[in-house]
Order: structure tokens, then sequence, then C-alpha cells
């Protein structure tokens, strides 16, 4: 959907093999020239928010149309492009002490990250920062994708952050979602219209609903307006634990560098249910999903139990911010009591299991502890984290370290979280060197 458009000073386009070719030379009299064009897209309304149809920010804050934005572009381009310059010269200032492969890949994920959102604002006049997965449904808004890319924004933006949790928030009140864990998603890009992941599929009983396809347009139903009840969900497929820690984790880190009281007196209700129930199934989860659900089904997730207990303490510094000083000491003490079980029921000796479920020898990369760096009071001891990752190093290969011991794959941002967890500089370099090779 939407149009694209070319503009430039002096220039020929021509339409070669269904792509355009730009050239700057004269093809009347072969001359060359210097000058500049500029390429834009507009997608007339960028997203649908329970009902809302939101232009992009840029339209709604300048109320300028798309060609008064080539206009400016063009006559402030020197000005626009001393701001990126100064932008970029700032994020080389945050990052100079680093190498030139870590500040390589810490460079390409600030573009893709920020790429892979749109922002807007709804008729609250709330900013909304929604990502967009580039595969696994195309989903919209989706938690897991909120918690790894977070800590960017609560670097440069926290703002943005709080644009990411808003839509779950909102869509977690809806009568539909009658669960006591948060939602995984808001919808399917452009349109938050509720939780596609988990839509149930390919069963007798199954509503008359649409399942996506990728190969044909497709209408899918305002999932926001079903009725309390309503079946719509496979609840072997959600991601409670996941979901649920990451949600509280992530207003927590939010919270405690905007001191956004409002925020949290808004949301309190959600987060307690949530807690709650990180309390009754996080320590030894039940064989669900978790981010990296390409794995599949796992009991007994030793990472998700510490994405639990990292969770329910998350929460109690929630309290203690607010002033509830009881119910912080109640959560901080079941998560505190949690830590202490975990080490005992995960904890080898050299490193942590992947799952008590497996029962030949295991492992998995925990980056979920690189949260416990960033709480007031950590739960899990430092000399533990350097062991484990100096145990992930035995397993490295030339592009990564396995996620887990069930196979060869990774993922950039856990192996740049799980460089949280060791002061020692020549480790991250070797972990990233990995990522930089691929």
């Amino acid at each position: 959907w939407g149009v694209y458009y070319l503009t430039g000073d002096k220039c020929d386009v021509i339409k070669e093999d269904n792509r355009l070719k730009i050239s700057s030379k004269n093809f009347h009299n072969d001359s060359i020239f210097n000058g500049t064009f500029m390429v834009a897209f507009d997608d007339l309304l960028s997203i649908f928010y329970f009902g809302e149809y939101l232009k992009g920010y840029y339209f709604t804050s300048t109320n300028k149309t798309i060609f008064e934005a080539l206009e400016d572009s063009y006559i402030n381009r020197k000005l626009y492009k001393n701001i990126c310059d100064q932008e970029e010269q700032n994020l080389n200032d945050l990052i100079n002490k680093y190498n030139d492969n870590i500040r390589f890949v810490l460079l390409a994920g600030y573009r893709q990250s920020i790429g892979a959102h749109k922002l807007v604002e709804n008729s609250k006049k709330q900013l909304l920062f929604l990502s967009k997965e580039c595969n696994s449904d195309g989903c919209i808004a989706t938690v897991d994708i909120t918690y790894p890319s977070m800590p960017l924004y609560l670097l440069l933006n926290p703002e943005l952050v709080k644009g990411m949790l808003i839509p779950i928030f909102d869509f977690a009140r809806f009568p539909i979602w009658d669960f006591d864990y948060a939602p995984h998603d808001a919808g399917i890009y452009p349109y938050c219209l509720g939780q596609y992941y988990a839509i149930a599929s390919n069963k007798k009983e199954q509503l008359d609903l649409c399942v996506h396809d990728w190969h044909k347009a497709t209408l899918l139903p305002f999932y926001y307006q079903f009725p309390k009840g309503t079946p719509i969900f496979d609840e072997n497929r959600q991601m409670p634990i996941e979901e649920s820690g990451n949600m509280i984790i992530a207003t927590y880190l939010y919270f405690k560098v905007s001191k956004d009281y409002s925020f949290i007196n808004e949301n309190i209700d959600l987060l307690n249910k949530w807690v709650k129930y990180l309390i009754n199934k996080g320590l030894r989860p039940g064989n669900q999903l978790c981010t990296d659900d390409f794995a599949g089904h796992l009991d007994e997730n030793a990472n998700l139990a510490i994405k639990a207990i990292i969770g329910i303490n998350a929460y109690a510094e929630i309290n203690k911010m607010i002033g509830k000083i009881d119910e912080y000491e109640k959560y901080y003490g079941i998560a505190k009591d949690y830590s202490i079980k975990w080490m005992e029921i995960y904890f080898k000796g050299d490193h942590s299991v992947l799952s008590t479920s497996i029962k030949e020898d295991s492992y998995s990369l925990k980056y979920n502890l690189a949260i416990d760096e960033f709480l007031d009071m950590p739960l899990f001891d430092k000399l533990f984290k350097e062991i484990e990752v100096k145990y992930y190093l035995t397993k490295k290969n030339r592009y990564g370290i396995p996620l887990d011991t069930r196979n060869t794959y990774t993922k950039t941002d856990w192996m740049a979280w799980v460089c949280c967890l060791t002061d020692n500089m020549k480790i991250k370099e070797e972990i990233f060197e990995c990522m930089f090779n691929f």
C-alpha cells in the first residue's frame, strides 16, 4: 500500500527489467552533472489501532503533506544531514571504548531496531512505538521483541519504551483477553486488532476464523471486539511466563529511568495479576514456549525460570519506588527464595542446564540473567555469571554460540546480552567477533 515519490534537480529515470534506474547523465548530450534527488514513501495511513486509523507521527506532528515534506527535506537537506552526522557522532562517543567489531555490530543494531518500528500518536495523545516482526506472522508490538530492543531506547529515549508497552496494556483490558498472563502481541502489522499469535486453527471445534496467509490478501477479524470467553486462542501455543516477565521487567526499567508514576498507577492491577502467575508457575515452568519459540516447547526451562524470578524482583522494586514497603519485602523475599532454589535445581557446578526434563548433559545461554545486573538488589551471584559465560565459550562456533544443546542456531541479541554477565572485555570481544563474522 502507499505511494512512492521520486524527485530531483536533474536526472533521468529509466525503467529496465521492471526496475527503475536513476542516472545523472543527460542522454541528450551525454553530459554528467552533480545534483540532488530524493525518494519518498507515503503509506497514507500507517496503523489501525483498535478502531482508530493513525497517520505516521511526522505527518500528525507537523501537519505537512508528503509534498511539503519533500520540499522541506530538499530546502533543509544540509541541516538534516548535519543532525544525522551529529547523532552518528553521539553514538560513536557512547561506544568508543569498544573495538571496531563491537562498534560495527552496535551501529547496525541501532539502525535495524529503529527501522523495525513505526511511530504514531493515538487520540489520547499517547506516543505508540510499534514493532513489526520481519517473520513470525509479522506480528505488531510483540512483547518478546520489545524486551531485547528496549535497552537502546531506555538509554536514548525512554518515552519510546512506554510507546512499546501501551498497546499490550490496552489490549489486555479488552474482555476477550481473559487470561492470568500477559499477551504476546497486539495483532499483525499494521493492524492492532488483538493478539494474533496462538489463534486456534486446524481444530474441529474451530470457529470460522481466518489464519494469516502471506501468499494472498487476508482480511483478519477484529479480535479485540470478541466477547469474553470466546475460544479463539490455543492456550498450548501461548507464552505465559515469557510475556508476563517481559512486561513487568520492561515496565520497571521504564519506570526506573522516567519516574512516570501515573503510568504505574494506571497499570499496577495488571502487573499484580501477572506477577502472581509468575509466582505460581515460574520456578519450575510447565511445558510451554519461550521467545525462542522455533525451538519448540520445553518443560522446566531453566532460562525461563530466571525470567520469572527476575520479573518477581522487578515487581518488588516497583512497589519500593511507589512507597509500598511491605509489598516490596514480600515480593523480594519470594524472588530471593526462588533464586536460591533455582541454583539448587539447575546449576551443576561448572554450568547450568537447559532443563531438568533433559537427562543428558545440557546447557543454554542464560541471557535473562542480564537484567539482574540492572536491579537494585541483584539475586544471582556475580561469580556464577562469570562461570556461565566461560562455559559458553567452550561451545563457540565461527558465527556464534548456539542457544542451547538442541541445535546449532543462535541469536545476536542474546549473545550480546550474555556479555552483560562478565566484566572481562576480552570475552565480550570474542563473542562480538562471532556476530561481526556473521
